[in-house]
C-alpha cells in the first residue's frame, strides 16, 4: 500500500527507535491520523468554509454525456427520513433529503434504470417511491450497510455490475469524495451526481463547517485504514 509522506517519516522514526516491523505501519497510521487531527483542530474558524467548498467542488455537477442509458441509480442512505418528513408537510426536503429527490428525478428521466437505496437503518423507501410514481419492481434495497465503505461493498455484491453498465451515484456534495473513493475501492464504477450543496445556502458555510471537518477526518481515516486507495479522489 502506498503510504502518505507523514507516514513514511513516522515509519523511519519508529525504525530508529527499534519498534518491531510488524507494528510500524499500525503505529504510523495512528500517528498520522493524530497529526492531521491536530492540524484541522488548529485551523481558524474562517478557514472552514474553504474546506467545505473544497469538498463540494471536488466533483462537478453531473451531465449526461450520452451513450447507453444508465443501468441504475444509487442513492446513498441518510436522507429518506428527511424526505418523508418534508413530504408529509408538502415541503421541499432540505439537506440530505435532496438525495431522494434527485434519485426520483433520475428514475423518471431514465425509466428503465434500477433505483437502489444503499444504507442500513433507513425507513423502507418503497411506499414513498411508489407515491412518487416509481414502479416498485425497479427498486432495490441494500439494508445491511452501516457506513460509506459498506454502502459500496454491499451495493456491489447486490447488483454485481458489469463492465459495460452505467451506474449513477447520488449523495451530498460534501460526501461525494469519500463515496466515490469507497465505490472505486469496491471495484464499482459509478458516475458522481452530487446534490445538497451546503455552501449555496444562506449561512451554509457556517452550517457545514463542522461537517466539513468531520468529513476530511473521515477521508483520512478511510485512507489510513485501507478502505480507500486515495485520500483525495478526483473525477
Amino acid at each position: 500500500m502506498e503510504t502518505l509522506p507523514i507516514q513514511t517519516l513516522l515509519i523511519r522514526a519508529l525504525w530508529v527507535l527499534g519498534v518491531p516491523p510488524r507494528l510500524m505501519l499500525g503505529f504510523a497510521r495512528i500517528g498520522a491520523a493524530l497529526a492531521w487531527f491536530l492540524v484541522f483542530a488548529a485551523l481558524p474558524a474562517k478557514s472552514t468554509p474553504l474546506l467545505l467548498r473544497t469538498l463540494e467542488n471536488q466533483f462537478p455537477v453531473w451531465s449526461d454525456k450520452g451513450g447507453a442509458p444508465p443501468t441504475g441509480i444509487i442513492v446513498v442512505g441518510g436522507g429518506l427520513a428527511t424526505y418523508l418528513a418534508a413530504e408529509r408537510l408538502g415541503d421541499r426536503p432540505p439537506g440530505p433529503g435532496q438525495r431522494v429527490v434527485a434519485g426520483i428525478a433520475l428514475a423518471k428521466r431514465f425509466p428503465n434504470a434500477k433505483l437502489l437505496f444503499a444504507g442500513g437503518g433507513e425507513p423502507n423507501p418503497i411506499a414513498a417511491l411508489a407515491r412518487a410514481g416509481i414502479n416498485p419492481a425497479r427498486i432495490l434495497i441494500e439494508s445491511r450497510s452501516r457506513n460509506t465503505a459498506e454502502n459500496a461493498t454491499f451495493a456491489s455484491q447486490l447488483v454485481r455490475p458489469k463492465s459495460d453498465e452505467r451506474w449513477i451515484l447520488v449523495t451530498s456534495a460534501y460526501h461525494m469524495p469519500r463515496a466515490m473513493g469507497s465505490f472505486r475501492a469496491a471495484g464499482f464504477a459509478v458516475e458522481a451526481y452530487p446534490v445538497d450543496f451546503l455552501s449555496d445556502l444562506p449561512n451554509g458555510d457556517q452550517t457545514g463547517s463542522a461537517r466539513a471537518l468531520r468529513e476530511f477526518m473521515a477521508l483520512l481515516g478511510y485512507r489510513l485504514s485501507g478502505r480507500m486507495s486515495d485520500s483525495n479522489p478526483d473525477p
